[in-house]
């Protein structure tokens, strides 16, 4: 799969296109297709329709680039980084991209961070 992400990171072999945010993301179609109901429906749907189109171009909104940039980086190397910060980000594109199980990987790793201890502060 590495070497896929290679091919994604250099825009080669692509077959669609997402446009989430103002950003644009390459991917390959039967890697989205494979990992996400949302994809396989959309692809399946368009092949029927428009057979013969080589690219597609998936403009995706109501999502954050950062979550759909990590999720992408998930599928394609197996790794996520889930922190204070990005957790609501993935979690939000997991849902919009019908992937359920990251969605609940994602819940599971927040509850067991340890959260860093707050100053207290005392008046005296």
């Amino acid at each position: 799969m590495l070497r896929l992400n290679d091919l994604r990171l250099r825009s080669l072999l692509c077959d669609v296109i997402f446009k989430v945010d103002n950003e644009t993301f390459h991917a390959h179609k039967a890697v989205m297709a494979s990992c996400s109901e949302f994809c396989r429906k959309k692809f399946l749907s368009c092949s029927e329709n428009a057979p013969d189109q080589e690219i597609y171009t998936l403009e995706i909104h109501n999502l954050s680039s950062l979550g759909f940039r990590l999720l992408l980086d998930f599928i394609y190397t197996g790794e996520l980084d889930v922190n204070d910060v990005t957790a609501q980000h993935i979690t939000q594109a997991a849902i919009v991209m019908e992937m359920r199980e990251i969605a609940d990987m994602v819940a599971k790793r927040v509850g067991s961070l340890e959260i860093a201890p707050q100053a207290k502060t005392t008046a005296g």
